[in-house]
């Protein structure tokens, strides 16, 4: 159970600190087809994949 409790200390963590950093944030940019400018094929993708 200390192993379990210790682990999730350490993931929520490595999450803060990617959020701090901005990592976070600029993986949902490139992870959107928007963070790519508003082109023929990021228009089309968003039609479709909608």
């Amino acid at each position: 159970m200390l192993a379990g409790f210790l682990a999730m200390l350490a993931a929520l963590g490595a999450v803060w600190f990617a959020g701090r950093d901005g990592l976070l944030v600029d993986a949902a940019e490139q992870a959107t087809s928007h963070g790519a400018g508003w082109t023929f094929l990021s228009t089309t993708k968003d039609v479709f994949l909608f």
